[in-house]
């Protein structure tokens, strides 16, 4: 018989599925589609705090879960329906895994000449997922939230990243003037995302950008970067539109001036 819903294992998923704060303090989150937790028992056994099946579904990741058993992950069965109403799904695949943190700080790991992604107030997770996953397909060595910004391991963030806040640096939940102050002390050149005034993301090839540390900046969908930041910028980069639209879905202007940035470095380095 699977666990029920009232076993205190199952409360804590239930918890870390819909508390930031529970998960920050535990330094666990919460991967709920199937293709990412078939990576993290593939690729981060040694992360991986626990696998978490639907009875119902026992046979059809049976396979997966044996994998996990012979490298130490505990597997817990769930009672029919447990599952799906722990988690912050509409519909669950029948398999989760609790995932531990890789601890990081602004300083640790850092190429002296990387490229870094910074989320100013992001608030929409599903924007946030698809940045990490766009950043890590850009080369950025890490991304980096301030506070205010939604929690890069919320449920719905690590769906929309496609596993890859498995595999990305992640530094969050950190003061915007204590992330200007380390990029400038890095001596990164800091590229934001400008609704207005700025230079066109074309020329970027322009600027010495592959003998410099990069971050790219970007803000909220309602507010941008604001005033604070947007007075650090080495330079402001704006994507000209054309008809009648205003603005870019973030996440879109994101990668149009992120790839345009990796191929600045890339061909200026070449």
């Amino acid at each position: 018989m699977g666990l029920s819903a009232k076993n205190p294992k199952v409360g804590r998923l239930r918890k870390l599925s819909g508390n930031r704060r529970f998960r920050r303090s535990e330094g666990v989150f919460v991967v709920d589609s199937v293709a990412p937790v078939h990576e993290a028992v593939a690729g981060c056994i040694g992360d991986i705090e626990a696998l978490w099946v639907d009875e119902m579904k026992v046979v059809e990741f049976a396979e997966l879960t044996a994998t996990a058993e012979d490298n130490g992950v505990v597997v817990h069965d769930l009672a029919a329906d447990v599952l799906a109403r722990s988690l912050d799904l509409a519909t669950s695949p029948g398999i989760a895994a609790t995932v531990r943190r890789r601890p990081g700080t602004l300083t640790t790991d850092v190429d002296p000449n990387g490229f870094d992604l910074v989320l100013v107030g992001v608030s929409d997770p599903g924007n946030a997922g698809t940045i990490v996953r766009t950043a890590e397909a850009m080369g950025v060595q890490r991304v980096i939230a301030t506070r205010g910004t939604v929690d890069l391991f919320a449920p719905k963030v690590v769906r929309s990243s496609a596993g890859a806040l498995l595999r990305m640096p992640v530094v969050d939940d950190v003061d915007t003037p204590a992330v200007l102050d380390h990029l400038r002390e890095s001596g990164r050149l800091l590229l934001g995302a400008a609704t207005r005034g700025g230079v066109e993301p074309g020329d970027l090839r322009g600027f010495d950008l592959a003998n410099h540390p990069v971050a790219l900046l970007v803000g909220s969908e309602a507010h941008g970067l604001g005033a604070e930041v947007e007075d650090a910028l080495t330079h402001a980069i704006t994507i000209a539109l054309a008809g009648r639209v205003e603005s870019l879905n973030v996440a879109v202007a994101t990668g149009v001036i992120g790839f345009a940035i990796t191929e600045a470095r890339n061909a200026a380095g070449s």
